[in-house]
């Protein structure tokens, strides 16, 4: 094939126009923000216009957005500071959070030791089960969308049930560029620059209300008014501003997205009898799909899509090389056969519908 046909916005969407712009723009100023010089002043003077700009988008207030690396970090900072939170009260914390989470939340919520976890959960037809204790929760930690399936979560029926002091922390790595969720509830929300049309290297997390609980889990020198230590990636910020100030544009693009999604599912289920599109009677992201092939070696399929030019996801990016089959596909209830042989498509907003045709033309090869 000679042309790659790019199938995984979800693990880097392609950056805007705007946030290349950005960066060429930032490039031309040389400076640490922290730096009391011009040159230090004209990179923080840059870096507070973009926090604005974050500000007025997701509807937080200047001062309660702070920069990171992205959610992962994000994450880390959320639940480390929870565990902190829960020792220094002398009582484990109820936490409430689901099994499909990313791992860089998952795998740091195994670890925490003043934090008692409870799990929302949905099965591979559908069935979602709220646990009991998220009337009691101190903390709900949850994504906006989860990655793999495109699954949104009913979030207005989960935060009903919520008490007031709840702390509501929301990953919307997935989520925030397609689709509009209820943040006023928010407590706490993180984004990713290079998952809305920036680059890696900068993302958000904005912090208000009962968030105001949690401490800076890591001393550091004082950047981000002491919230988080290292320096300030500004150019990648500039791009995630950019970014983020498209992002009513972006979502438009995704809601168009969403028929040519529809199209390849149908497509494919007229070649294989046996395939089995995931979630497929819930609400999900309109750029998302995951489809399994049980009668297929997981390890062939991908050899054989990466050859015929289809560049698609398995499993979360960043355990995309790990052996192990998706720990979120599992908890679906998928065996380890099935969880290996599926596909996640998570088409970028730029696809047009002669890059639908081509995309089938390569699934019939299969």
């Amino acid at each position: 094939m000679n042309r790659q046909i790019y199938l995984d916005a979800n693990a880097w969407c392609p950056p805007l126009p705007q946030a290349k712009e950005a960066i060429l723009k930032a490039l031309d100023i040389v400076g640490n923000p922290s730096s009391p010089h011009r040159f230090g002043r004209q990179a923080r003077a840059m870096m507070d216009a973009s926090r604005l700009q974050c500000a007025e988008v997701t509807g937080f207030s200047e001062q309660e957005v702070y920069f990171t690396s992205g959610v992962s970090e994000s994450s880390r900072w959320v639940i480390d500071a929870l565990d902190n939170l829960g020792r220094s009260l002398n009582r484990r914390l109820t936490v409430v959070t689901s099994a499909l989470e990313h791992p860089s939340m998952r795998k740091r919520l195994a670890q925490a030791t003043e934090l008692d976890i409870y799990f929302i959960s949905i099965s591979k037809s559908g069935v979602l089960e709220l646990p009991d204790a998220l009337s009691q929760a101190d903390a709900l930690l949850l994504s906006g969308a989860h990655n793999e399936t495109g699954l949104i979560w009913p979030w207005e029926a989960i935060l009903s049930k919520v008490k007031p002091d709840c702390i509501v922390y929301m990953d919307a790595a997935q989520s925030f560029s397609r689709i509009s969720l209820p943040l006023e509830r928010v407590d706490a929300l993180s984004l990713s620059g290079q998952k809305i049309g920036g680059i890696a290297g900068a993302g958000l997390l904005n912090l208000r209300n009962n968030a105001l609980k949690l401490q800076p889990p890591w001393p550091g020198p004082g950047q981000e008014k002491g919230v988080r230590p290292g320096t300030e990636p500004f150019v990648a910020i500039h791009a995630l501003a950019a970014a983020i100030s498209q992002i009513h544009s972006t979502r438009t693009a995704y809601q168009h997205i969403e028929g040519i999604k529809d199209q390849v599912e149908a497509h494919l289920s007229g070649l294989f009898d046996d395939l089995d599109i995931l979630l497929q009677e819930q609400q999900r992201l309109p750029n998302t799909t995951a489809i399994t092939f049980p009668s297929v070696d997981g390890s062939a399929l991908r050899m054989k899509l990466d050859r015929l030019g289809l560049a698609v996801g398995f499993g979360s990016a960043c355990s995309g090389l790990a052996p192990e089959p998706s720990p979120g596909l599992l908890a679906l209830g998928l065996t380890e056969q099935e969880a290996q042989s599926t596909v996640r498509i998570s088409l970028p907003p730029t696809l047009s519908e002669a890059d639908f045709n081509e995309i089938c033309h390569r699934f019939d090869q299969l």
